[in-house]
């Protein structure tokens, strides 16, 4: 029985030691990506001490952002994108985020499906600028000049007299092609 609860601490302090690990490297990468190094971010958010927190998955996911957004062309570029999304979406369920972060992620991921909005056709344009908008109006909610510049862009939502969705800040193509 001894034995049995010596064993048990023991897992007790190796994932908590694990968890302060996974919480230290998400604070030394969100560090660096807020100074722009995203390799250096990258390197901290990645690795089996970090695998399985969710901050760090977020913040890989701001890193494969924007190392992808320069060149999305071609199959793995869309597949990466897709990746970055999937950890970025996380978001809900992350709790004591840094508000900065957590601002970015919003508004990156409103820009994927807002462009992902502008360049399909009916229907899919009015469920990706539903699910942007989303995204802006969570980032609106936070505190500080993040919500401020958040609440601004949510200002460029809107809808017309039939219901519809749309966002003022397209190119006039895209408004054409939202019209029925």
């Amino acid at each position: 029985m001894i034995v049995g609860d010596r064993v048990n601490k023991g897992w007790d302090i190796c994932g908590r030691l694990r968890g302060m690990a996974a919480r230290a490297r998400f604070v030394v990468g969100s560090r660096c990506y807020l100074s722009g190094d995203v390799r250096g971010a990258r390197r901290w958010a990645e690795g089996p001490a970090a695998s399985g927190d969710g901050r760090c998955r977020l913040l890989l996911g701001l890193c494969l952002y924007d190392e992808i957004c320069e060149d999305l062309s071609g199959e793995q570029g869309m597949e990466k994108l897709a990746a970055a999304c999937r950890m970025m979406e996380e978001l809900e369920r992350l709790e004591a985020l840094d508000h900065r972060l957590a601002y970015l992620a919003c508004m990156h991921l409103a820009l994927v499906y807002r462009s992902a909005g502008e360049s399909i056709r009916p229907p899919g344009i009015a469920r990706d600028l539903e699910k942007a908008r989303g995204f802006v109006a969570r980032a609106a909610a936070l505190p500080g000049i993040q919500g401020q510049n958040a609440r601004r862009e949510l200002m460029r939502y809107g809808r017309g007299r039939d219901g519809t969705l749309f966002y003022s800040g397209f190119s006039s193509s895209a408004l054409e092609r939202q019209r029925p």
